[in-house]
């Protein structure tokens, strides 16, 4: 487990991480509201590993129907 934060000092990621980043948890706004609750693709390419199942939500806090 393990968290980033925002150079503001809010959370940034919290949860399992892996080489490239968040595997499983959270990612929020830096207002402080969650951005995407769930699970990442591990993945080879360059870059951070993209979200793969969970719930994503706006920056107010509502969740994304889709």
């Amino acid at each position: 487990m393990g968290i980033s934060y925002y150079p503001n000092g809010n959370i940034y990621q919290e949860g399992i991480f892996g080489i490239k980043g968040l595997l499983i948890g959270k990612e929020y706004y830096p207002n402080g509201q969650v951005r995407f609750a769930g699970s990442y693709k591990l993945h080879q390419s360059y870059g951070p590993n993209p979200p793969l199942y969970g719930s994503v939500h706006d920056p107010e806090g509502s969740s994304d129907p889709g």
